[in-house]
């Protein structure tokens, strides 16, 4: 079994968050939009 861990610095591909935090792409990207996701 994998850890997934979220870098501090850096980019990371969003399947990879996705893995991480249980949420579909739409949502993913009206959190960003709205600024939910900015200090992940």
């Amino acid at each position: 079994m994998t850890n997934h861990i979220i870098p501090e610095t850096g980019f990371v591909r969003l399947p990879a968050i996705l893995k991480v935090i249980p949420v579909g792409k739409t949502t993913w990207w009206e959190g960003v939009n709205l600024g939910v996701f900015h200090n992940l």
